[in-house]
């Protein structure tokens, strides 16, 4: 799957929520290529920052832009990614969650019992 397809398919399931005040952007990348996903606005865009050495937003590093639609769709679980190793972190984990409620409608919201 290219950039551009895992592009078009999330911004045909995603949605926004929120406002600007609690906005959760996050960084995706596959191989250098980028993505920046907000949830104020649902906005996916297709970026190219420079690492500064210092992380101003959530990044995350992923193997391939297939496992990037799988993750955030909920087809392959944030915790297997992760420790299959198709998923890394510059320490802000926890931001992935509010991303990835943007793309999984029609999800249970109640925990299995």
């Amino acid at each position: 799957m290219t950039k551009e397809e895992c592009i078009r398919q999330l911004s045909e399931t995603g949605r926004s929520f929120g406002t600007a005040i609690s906005d959760v952007s996050v960084i995706l990348s596959v191989d250098g290529d980028q993505i920046m996903v907000s949830t104020s606005t649902g906005a996916i865009d297709d970026c190219n920052l420079p690492d500064t050495g210092v992380d101003l937003l959530a990044h995350f590093s992923l193997d391939s832009w297939d496992t990037v639609l799988q993750v955030l769709t909920g087809r392959l679980p944030l915790a297997t990614a992760f420790l299959d190793g198709k998923i890394r972190s510059n320490g802000y984990l926890t931001h992935i969650f509010p991303v990835m409620a943007m793309f999984q409608r029609g999800r249970p919201q109640d925990a299995p019992s």
